[in-house]
């Protein structure tokens, strides 16, 4: 696991830095030529959980 300042650090950085939903979805949809429709407007999840490695966006069997 990171160093929990380290992390939050990093997080904060990413969400007002780089992290924009919006903006990735959109360059998303260029670069796999899927309709627009297949593809939620807004994450099913926060960056938070997306890297958290023990965190899964569904349950395992």
């Amino acid at each position: 696991m990171l160093n929990t300042q380290r992390s939050t650090s990093f997080l904060l950085y990413l969400e007002g830095k780089i992290y924009t939903p919006a903006k990735y979805r959109k360059l998303f949809l260029k670069a796999s030529k899927l309709d627009a429709q297949e593809i939620p407007e807004a994450p099913y999840f926060t960056l938070e959980q997306a890297l958290d490695e023990d965190w899964l966006p569904w349950q395992p069997e």
